[in-house]
């Protein structure tokens, strides 16, 4: 499921694909991956292509950092 498909619904557990493709917009970002999380009444995982290097490069995903 998509996350514009996810929309109005919830679930216990979340798993998000974060891939390259992504729009280079960090607005659109930043509200595609707050759409994607607070759809987790429990838990969300995010798995990330490119890992711990594409995070340290990028503002949003920085955001996931603690």
């Amino acid at each position: 499921m998509t996350v514009h498909g996810a929309k109005n619904q919830e679930f216990d557990r979340v798993v998000v694909l974060w891939p390259y493709g992504i729009k280079k917009d960090p607005l659109f970002q930043r509200k595609l991956l707050y759409n994607a999380v607070t759809r987790a009444k429990r838990e969300a995982v995010i798995l990330v292509q490119g890992g711990d290097a594409r995070i340290a490069k990028d503002s949003t995903l920085q955001l996931l950092r603690g």
